[in-house]
This record gives C-alpha cells, structure tokens and sequence, in this order.
C-alpha cells in the first residue's frame, strides 16, 4: 500500500476527492512539463500566427480571392433601371476625413448605396474609403490591419471592375500603402519574437516573415514614384477623367485614333486620345508596381494594339515596370538565378526594341528613352547574377546606350540626368573589377 493510499483512510471522503484532484492536477502538470506539451501548444499557436500573417502579404493577385469581378446584375426593363445618384457630395465628405458622423451622415447614405447599387465600382469605392478612415484612427493591431486588408480588397476591385477614376486610385494609393505600413508593423514585431525562440522550427519560420518584411520595404518604394499621379490631380480636377472611369471602348478608340494620327481627336465627351493614353499609362504605370494588379493590367495591355510603334513603346514601358517589380521581390528574398533569368530578360528585350525602332532615332518622348535607360538599370542591379565575360557585355552595351540617351535626348532633362547617374555608376563598377574604361 503507497503512502497516499495509507493517508487516505483518516480523511472523510469530501477530503479524499479533493486529495484525489489535486493529486491528479500535479500528475498531469509533472507530465506536461515531461513532455513539452505547454512549449508544443505554444508553437502551434506561433504558426497559426504566422500562417494567417504570410497569407495577408500582398504578393499576387491571389490576396483578392478567387473572384474579383462582380457579378452581372439580372436584366431590366430600361424604365426600371437603376442610375447611380451624383456622388459629388459624398466624395467630398469622404475626403475630409470627419472624425464623428452623425445618423444621417455619409457613412449611412454609402452603406444604403451598397446594398441597392451593389454592382457599381464607385459605390464600392466609396465604402472602402469610409471603412479606411473609421479604421485609421484606432489603435495598431492585428485587428485594425486585417480591417484594412478587407477595405484594400473592395477598393481594387473597384478598380478592377471599372472604377479607373483619378479620384478612386490616389484613394487606392492611400489605402494600399497604409495597410503595407501596418503589415509590416506586425511582421517586425513577430520577427523579433521568433527569431530567438527556443524551438528551432519557430526559428526557421521566422524567415518567412523576415522575407515578406523585405518584400513589403521594396514594394513601399512606389509611395516616392507618385509625382505623375499628383501631375492629374493638379491638371485634370474638374474634368471627366476626375470622376469618370476609363472604359475599354475608350481605349479602342484612343489606340485607332493614335494609329491614325489623330492624337487629339474627342473619344468621348470631355475626353480626346491623347489624355486618354497619358492617364491610362501614368495608371498602368502605378499599378505595375503593384503585385495585387498584375492580372489587371496585363488585361489591359491586351487591348491595346502592337500596330504602332509608340503604342509598343509605352507598353513596353508598363512591361518593364512589372519585370523590374519582379526582379525587386525576388533579389531581396535571394532567388539569385530567377532573379538572372528575370534580368536577362528585360536586358535582351530592351535591346531588341532599340535595335527595331529606336537605333537610328531621335529621342524626343520618354517612352523612346525608356528601353535605354531600362537596359542600363538592369545592368546596373545585375552586380553577381552574371559571369564576368557575361556582365562585362552588359557594361559595355548599357555605357553606349547612355551615350545615345545623352547625345539625341537633350531636351529630356530628367532623362538626360538618370542616364548620368547610370553612367557614374556603371563605370564605377568597371572600375571595381579592373577592366578597362
């Protein structure tokens, strides 16, 4: 007979049950700690974090969910039509971000538009931009970015359904880089409570969020590259572009009207194809910086006809833009041979359009400087991808198309000055490596 089972006998049996439970409850502590349940019930709980933080990176088009485009709304009769009322006042509620709304405020009159003209971009758009500015002044967690990301979903695909409104995509751009600054918030702070953790797996997880963290810096790099988006609030407020969206039609007739040199011809009220191409570019431009978008804008590429070559060179321009993204995300997790192939790539098509259309011209548009500088760029950020003999040609190709850039380009003055910049870089670099200049 044990010593607990002896003792047991002089109790009264209220007292033997609670002996009986309380010796359980050390038996069962004593286990955990013998088996390391607590650390394994602990380390799940991390990669159940960390799995619902990786999935909210922004990286492709997948964060938006499979379906991204609405839903067709069921036929009417024309007399029994929705319109979509003048949402002038409520655009301009939104924007000066009121920090209390009463009952009959904006926010009441958008969520009544949402649910009665549901198929409607700019209604949606609306909503995303109230849930971003009632979010926005509550306290940083968790919580507040995961609200964040629901608002960033339903204003792209406002845009992906229609809204390219000048007005609906600086909002975009507002609510995007937020919700990267906030990510990257809980990423840091994650990071730093795994990187030391005793479990060795947590520890090698934590290089995931160390890598969307690098990810997230380099994507964050677009809130420098908005001065075009800031040109079309200045010059075009007040206009159709304002508030309007782009349609595809529109840009059909854009391209045929560009093809047939007649650049100023009205496409619509309000709206000749000249800006047309210059706001749908300085978009496209912005959203291919943008991983989310990808999908989005090679759709819009394809409408745009390769029958002429300035139309082939500003898509280019979009193009490049996406590879260079491309080559940014994945030289920074440190996929060096995809990041080759991606370099190579935009190198080899650079040259290509330069040797098609640009070698005996003079550069008078940035979209015709545009593959020199790219070719030059890409060589420049190609430092280890390549063999010596390899990068050595890459040097020498870029340097003389700096010189084209700098010889038949003079009244492109930012142009004029990124080339010396590259040029000051790239001989350095034949410096570094003791090849002659």
């Amino acid at each position: 007979m044990g010593i607990w089972e002896f003792l047991k006998k002089f109790f009264t049996p209220k007292v033997k049950s609670t002996l009986d439970s309380t010796r359980k409850g050390f038996q069962n502590a004593l286990l955990k700690i013998e088996s390391g349940a607590d650390n394994f019930s602990d380390e799940n709980i991390i990669k159940k974090e960390v799995n619902e933080l990786l999935e909210m990176f922004p990286g492709s088009p997948k964060f938006l969910g499979k379906n991204t485009k609405y839903p067709k709304p069921k036929r009417r009769l024309f007399i029994f039509q929705k319109h979509l009322p003048n949402l002038i006042d409520l655009r301009d509620a939104v924007s000066q971000l009121p920090e209390k709304l009463e009952l009959d405020s904006p926010r009441k009159k958008i969520l009544r538009l949402v649910e009665s003209h549901k198929y409607f971009p700019d209604v949606h758009a609306l909503h995303a931009i109230q849930i971003f500015n009632d979010t926005i002044q509550s306290s940083n967690d968790i919580k507040k970015t995961n609200i964040l990301k629901g608002s960033l979903i339903e204003m792209t695909k406002a845009i992906i359904n229609g809204g390219t409104t000048i007005f609906n995509i600086t909002w975009f751009i507002k609510i995007y880089l937020k919700y990267l600054e906030l990510l990257n918030i809980n990423y840091i702070n994650q990071h730093k409570a795994m990187v030391n953790h005793f479990s060795q797996t947590i520890r090698i997880q934590s290089n995931d969020i160390h890598k969307n963290h690098v990810c997230i810096s380099a994507l964050m790099t677009i809130a420098d590259k908005l001065g075009g988006l800031t040109i079309l609030n200045q010059r075009l407020r007040g206009t159709p572009f304002f508030k309007t969206s782009i349609s595809n039609s529109e840009i059909r007739g854009a391209c045929s009207a560009i093809i047939a040199g007649e650049d100023n011809k009205e496409v619509s009220s309000g709206k000749d194809a000249k800006n047309i191409m210059w706001v749908l570019l300085t978009f496209l431009l912005l959203f291919a910086k943008i991983p989310i978008l990808r999908g989005h804008v090679n759709k819009t590429l394809s409408i745009i006809p390769d029958l002429n070559r300035d139309l082939i060179l500003q898509k280019f321009m979009v193009i490049s833009m996406q590879t260079l993204t491309d080559f940014r995300l994945t030289f920074a997790v440190g996929d060096r041979e995809k990041a080759k192939t991606q370099a190579s790539r935009l190198f080899n098509r650079s040259s290509e359009l330069i040797k098609q259309y640009l070698e005996y011209s003079i550069l008078t548009k940035p979209y015709e400087v545009e593959p020199f500088l790219k070719a030059a760029w890409i060589t420049k950020e190609s430092v280890g991808l390549f063999s010596d003999s390899e990068y050595q040609k890459m040097i020498n190709q870029s340097l003389a198309y700096l010189k084209t850039i700098l010889s038949k380009s003079k009244k492109l003055k930012t142009m004029n000055d990124q080339a010396l910049v590259l040029q000051n870089y790239l001989i350095n670099i034949k410096i570094e490596y003791g090849w002659a200049i």
